[in-house]
Formats: C-alpha cells, structure tokens, sequence
C-alpha cells in the first residue's frame, strides 16, 4: 500500500501536464501506464495513469464524458459502487508506493479519493493549477472544437469543484502563467511548502508549448463570472462559504447549461417572468447568459413594471410563468391558482427551478 499520495489537480488546458512533468521523480513519481504523447497538444506527454483515469470513470458512471457538465455529489455514491472503486484503489496504490496522480476529472471525484485515504490513513498532498479562463477556452476550442461559450462554463465547473472539494486543506494553488514565466520562483515556493528536494525537470515548463494565449475578445456575459472566480480564487484564495455565497446560484446555472434550468421541458412554450424586482432581473439577466428568450414580464402582485403585461393578456396554452415575486408565496399560489387561466402546471417559482434541473 503507498505510503504517500501527491495529487495535481487543475481544469484540462490548465497546464496539469506541464506541472506534473516537472514534479515527476521528486520524492514521488507518475505511474508507468501512461497515455501516448499527442503531438501538438501535449508533445511531451499528458502524464496521466490508465489506471487513474479508469479509476475516475467508474467514479462518475462509466459512460460520462470529460466535457459533460453534472454536479457530483458524494451523498449520492451508493456502498455498493463504494465498495467496488475501494477495490480498484487498493489495486492501484499497492502497485504505487508513492505516486504522482494528475487528471483533470480528480477536480470532480476528489472527495471519493480524500475519503479513500482518510479511512485507510494514508497520508496526501494536493497542488492545484489555475490558468486564465479565456485561454482554456481558446485551447479547447483548438483541440477539441468546443465553443467557447461552452468552454468557460466548463472552466467555471470545475475551479468550482477545486475550491469545494479542497476546503480545509493545505495546498498551493499555482499560477500557469508563474509555471511558464517565474518557474524557479514556483519551484521553490513547492519545495518549502511539500518538502520536497530541489530541482525541477526544466523541458516541461518550456514556453514554446504555450499554443494559445489570451487576447481578449470576448463577448459573452459569463466571460465576467469566470474572470472573477479566477481572479478569487489566485488573489484571494476564496473559502468555500465565500465561494458559495458569491458564486453559488451561477453555479447551478452552469450545472443545468444542458437543460436550461428544466424550462427545455417547456422549450416550446413562451416563457413569461412574473414580478420583476431584484430576484426577476436576475433570473432575466441568467436566460439572457445562457440565450433563453424571455418573452414578457407580467406585472406581481405588488409591483408595477412599465410595460407589463397582465395575467388574462397570456394564452397559457403555449406560456409557462416562473415566478420570481419574494412575497409570500402561499399569497400568490392562492392568486395564482384562483384564476381559471392559470394551472399549477403552468407556473413555478424561481428557487424551483434553480434547484431542480
């Protein structure tokens, strides 16, 4: 059974590769089933096991693909699949007295990991890797054709899975453009801080293997969600219940990108904001994000909207109304479900629909 476990963790195109060639052989050293080097996009080498990533895709269903976006949660991992990754990591780290694990999806799948050692007492360390959204972006765009609207939600979920699943934990959190631009600076700051020995394998932090830079040309709105979380996240070292308080109701958006807040199940219809205060204008400005079309705003209970529409001007046969009025809510089911015009069917409340995509 290892003795020790160092982990990498970091979003794809982060730059895990690059920090973990470097680290490879100090102290701890990569498995030996490596994926095959890809020529013009990591010409060195991903540095990831087989077996690890195998590992991971257990852990997240088998079929899941990297790219997909769906939240991960450990309450939800039944015993019996418990039981089976438990196995496949005895396997593992018996083989690995002292390994160096990197794969993106650990950002995901790390809590089952962190359990794993915890019950088995086995010691670990953990660095992560940051990169600036709008250049992950870019890379996957160039790699895999992933648009970068999609891209930045994807870097958006998973450096928010970072910083959950490392609460309480005492890590370094590296900086790719440091990795590339102040490399002995980083080296040194990891060696004080992991005690590891001095010296770094040099040809893995090599700039020429920068293929995309960032120039910002940017015209999606979540480009500013993802520019702040970055910015958090490496300026700030956000806590958790920071993260949660600041960036929580964006991250369910993102988590339920595919669905589109469950309305896809209403994706014929028009879809109407009722009670426009603060809570309507950001669910209008959270559909204009992710291009849901908003085609009115119906005037609440109490409020008076310039231009609103009222209850009887919407033909519910093809509208549903998502109501974001933070009055009483058994007040305005009661209105609501009074009028013959509207059925229980047509309507939700906002914090419905930001739950239970």
């Amino acid at each position: 059974m290892s003795s020790k476990v160092f982990f990498v963790l970091g979003m794809h195109r982060s730059g895990t590769s690059a920090l973990t060639g470097m680290l490879d052989g100090n102290c701890f050293n990569v498995p030996q089933d490596q994926f095959d080097v890809d020529v013009g996009n990591n010409d060195l080498g991903f540095k990831e096991s087989k077996e690890v990533v195998h590992i991971n895709n257990v852990i997240l269903g088998g079929e899941r693909k990297w790219k997909e976006i769906k939240n991960f949660d450990i309450l939800d991992f039944g015993q019996e699949k418990k039981n089976f990754v438990s196995n496949l990591l005895d396997v593992f780290l018996s083989k690995n007295k002292k390994p160096l694990i990197k794969d993106p999806r650990l950002c995901i799948t790390f809590p089952i990991w962190k359990e794993y050692m915890d019950v088995n007492n086995i010691e670990y360390d953990v660095v992560t890797i940051f990169r600036h959204p709008l250049e992950v972006s870019k890379s996957l765009y160039r790699r895999n054709g992933m648009s970068v609207e999609f891209a930045l939600r994807l870097w958006f979920f998973y450096n928010f899975n970072i910083v959950c699943n490392l609460d309480g934990l005492k890590y370094q959190a590296v900086d790719y453009d440091d990795l590339l631009e102040k490399t002995e600076d980083v080296n040194y700051k990891l060696v004080e801080f992991y005690g590891l020995r001095k010296g770094f394998i040099s040809k893995f932090v090599d700039g020429k293997y920068r293929h995309i830079r960032n120039v910002v040309d940017m015209r999606d709105d979540f480009y500013e969600y993802s520019i702040d979380l970055y910015n958090d996240i490496l300026k700030e070292r956000i806590s958790r219940i920071e993260l949660l308080k600041k960036y929580f109701n964006i991250y369910c958006h993102v988590i339920n990108r595919k669905l589109e807040f469950h309305i896809s199940s209403f994706h014929h219809k028009n879809i109407y904001i009722y009670g426009y205060g603060e809570t309507g204008r950001r669910f209008h400005k959270s559909c204009d994000v992710f291009g849901i079309k908003i085609a009115g705003i119906v005037g609440g209970i109490y409020d008076t909207v310039s231009d609103s529409l009222t209850l009887d001007e919407i033909s519910f046969d093809n509208s549903f109304l998502v109501v974001c009025s933070t009055f009483d809510r058994s007040e305005i089911e009661e209105r609501l479900t009074s009028l013959s015009l509207v059925s229980n069917e047509d309507y939700c409340f906002y914090d419905q629909i930001h739950f239970s995509f």
